[in-house]
Parts: C-alpha cells; structure tokens; sequence
C-alpha cells in the first residue's frame, strides 16, 4: 500500500496533505455533529479548512491488527471513481497519522456478469 498523505490529530481534527500524481491538496477531517447515528460518517473531508469545500466523508474504524484507524472516501466530478483509502496512525504517536492508499480490484462489467 503506497502512502500518499501525512495528517496530524490535534483536538478531534485532522489536518494534513494528500499527495499523488493528480494531487497535492491540503485537507481536513471535521467531525460531524451526529458521529453515533448508525451508518452516518464520522467526518467531512473539506479542502485547505473546514469551510473549504467538501469532497469526502469518513468513518472511525478498529481492528486487531491495526488498532484506530479512519477510512475515507474521497470523490470529485474529475474523478472516474473514489479515491478510499485508510489513515493510520504512525506507530505509538496518537497525534501522526499516514494516508495508505490500495487500489480496488477491478470488477466486471455488468454485460460481463450477464454472460
């Protein structure tokens, strides 16, 4: 999984760069006002602040193997289909997190699922 964004925590928000080929945006992760609300994502993702323009949500997850983590889903028109990635935190230090990024297998068509 190929990092492509480094953010840090500081009180409930995160802020931090998502870099790639196509990209080198400042965004922020800002809590939402009903994170219990089953389904509903526990972040906005706004570009450069928290007024900036919204372009993804996120959600608060947790596994055994890699503890806290954020999954996001980052869209805009120009893309052909979202950007998901994971964002964890960088060793023991709670207030680094990276941006880890991994390629969705590829699905068949619907003309191919018919066939």
């Amino acid at each position: 999984m190929p990092q492509i964004g480094q953010f840090t925590r500081i009180r409930g928000i995160f802020t931090g760069t998502l870099r790639t080929l196509m990209f080198d945006r400042h965004i922020v992760l800002v809590p939402t006002n009903q994170p219990d609300v089953q389904g509903q994502p526990h972040y906005t993702i706004h570009i450069k602040d928290a007024d900036g323009p919204e372009v993804g949500v996120a959600w608060k997850r947790t596994s055994d193997r890699a503890g806290e983590f954020i999954t996001l889903a980052l869209d805009d028109p120009t893309l052909p289909t979202p950007i998901r990635a994971n964002l964890f935190q960088r060793d023991t230090d709670k207030k680094e997190w990276i941006l880890m990024w991994k390629r969705e297998p590829s699905r068949p068509s619907r003309a191919e699922d018919t066939n």
